[in-house]
This record gives C-alpha cells, structure tokens and sequence, in this order.
C-alpha cells in the first residue's frame, strides 16, 4: 500500500504569521484612544492568509498522494481481498467467460465432463462419451496375485472403436482419483504406466518404459506434470489389419482448487494403420481443463 507524500517542513508559499516588531519602538503617544477595530483587523487578515495556504496544501498534498504511481491510492487493494487466481489470466470483462462445457478443440468435437474427476476434456466427433459417472474396467488376467478382480479402472470415460477392427475400441481415455501419492509427478506416472500394464502385458513378457514425469500446463489453467509410457513386444491383441504387439499411455496430473490431486489417463494402441494419430493425442491433451460440475 503506497503512502500519501508529506512534506517535511512548512508547506510552499508559508510565511510566519508574526509581523517584525516596528523599528522605533511603539508609536508616540497622540493623545487619542486607539481605534479598537484595527487589531481585529490584523488578525482576521492573517487568518485568512493561513487558511488560504493550508487549504492549498491539502489540495496538492492530497492529489500528489492520490495518483503516486501512476495509480490512484483509492484502488490499491491488498492481496487478501483481491480477486480469485482464475484460469488463462484475468478476467476481461469485454470478453465473455469461456464454458467448459462446449469443446475447446473445434466445434464438432465432444466434451467429456467429470466432476468426480475435476475436470473436462474433449475427444473427437467419431468417439463414443460414456455416460457421466461411468467406469470402464480392464480385468486383472490374475485375480489372485492381483489382489483384485479389475486390474485398472478409469472415470468418466470416452472411446474410440474402429470398424475395421471388428469394432475393437482401440482407444481411451478417462479420469482417475490417487490416493497415497506424494504429488501430481507421482500420480502421472502412476496413470501412465498402469495403463500400459493393464491393457498391454500384465504378464510383463515385453518391455513397457515409462518416462519421467514433466511439467505440464496449457491455456486453460491446468498445471501439473504429465508422463509418457510404451509397450512393445507384448502378446499381440487385435486381428488382421489391426494387430500390435504395442501400445502407449499418458498419464497427466494437476491440483484442483479444492487442492485435491486428480489424474487423467490415455491409452491406445500402436503399430496399425488405423491407431489414434499422434496429432489427435495432442489435440485431446491439450484441451484438459479444470471442471467443478
């Protein structure tokens, strides 16, 4: 908060009130009363001349204090009450907000909403959306070692199944809430490699990498880190035209603004003429935002 200027010392254009004392002394005697309305006189024109020069002070003190900066003192609001930290910068109240609900990639495009998952995204017109609040399972090929029946789980999901495949989905995506990680770095590459796991070689006989994470952020105020995973060399899945021994996830993680840690994941196969170009990967990453239904 900036301060008023003050002057240190007497204000421009102060005299002091006190007039020098006469020369000669006091004037002679004249032999007539003094008139008594005449050092009433003197002080009533002393007084308006301080007024005058304290009501001028004020005016310049005032105005010099008001627009110190280039700003004025009235407007400066401390960090406490200033107004929320919002997605892509301030708001510019000549541009309408943006909604998450309508797609961010093209018109055309589908928007995927999870409130459980803080978030939403788009996906390309020929997807299939899920309906809101919906799983998607892969089983665990070893319900016993695994400890469970489902190997992974994604929320909120989208798919993409090809004719040619025999109408095998060969792609998908969807959200995913962690608990017991120690940050966004932690829960991508968690997403990330799971995935890969899951859908491509729970029996290990590959070889599945998973990169470290990286820091992740896009236009629409996501800020988190994202991790990349391969599987190649796995049991093939798929038939004719659209068998592959490989596959890829992404895992990408962000802080919401309940401070809770939420995930989103990709996986897709690779190796086929007709997998998910890398380009469209892109596009859909690319349009995660923040969601709060």
């Amino acid at each position: 908060m900036t301060q008023r200027d003050s002057p240190s010392g007497p204000w421009p254009g102060y005299h002091s009130p006190s007039a020098p004392p006469p020369p000669h002394g006091p004037p002679p005697p004249t032999g007539k009363a003094p008139r008594r309305g005449e050092p009433l006189l003197v002080l009533a024109i002393l007084g308006l001349i301080v007024g005058i020069a304290l009501v001028a002070y004020l005016v310049i003190s005032g105005e010099r204090g008001r627009w110190h900066n280039g700003s004025a003192q009235d407007s400066v609001t401390d960090d406490a009450t200033a107004e929320p930290w919002q997605p892509g910068g301030p708001a510019d109240p000549r541009v309408p907000a943006r909604d998450p609900e309508k797609p961010v990639v093209a018109d055309d495009w589908q928007v995927v909403l999870s409130p459980r998952g803080g978030m939403a995204y788009d996906v390309p017109p020929e997807w299939k959306v899920h309906e809101e609040g919906s799983n998607t399972f892969w089983p665990a090929d070893d319900p016993e070692e695994h400890g469970s029946e489902w190997a992974y789980t994604l929320r909120d999901p989208a798919s993409q199944a090809v004719t040619a495949c025999d109408g095998r989905r060969i792609a998908y995506v969807g959200t995913r809430y962690i608990q017991g990680v120690s940050g966004t770095e932690e829960a991508a590459r968690s997403v990330s490699s799971n995935l890969a796991w899951a859908l491509y070689d729970q029996a290990l006989e590959g070889d599945l990498t998973t990169t470290e994470a990286e820091p992740f952020e896009n236009e629409h105020g996501v800020n988190g880190h994202i991790a990349y995973s391969t599987s190649s060399g796995a049991p093939e899945h798929g038939e004719g035209a659209c068998a592959s021994t490989d596959g890829r996830a992404i895992g990408v993680s962000f802080i919401t603004s309940s401070a809770d840690i939420v995930s989103w994941g990709l996986v897709a196969d690779t190796g086929h003429e007709h997998a998910v170009s890398a380009e469209t990967i892109e596009l859909i990453v690319s349009s995660i935002r923040p969601y709060e239904g």
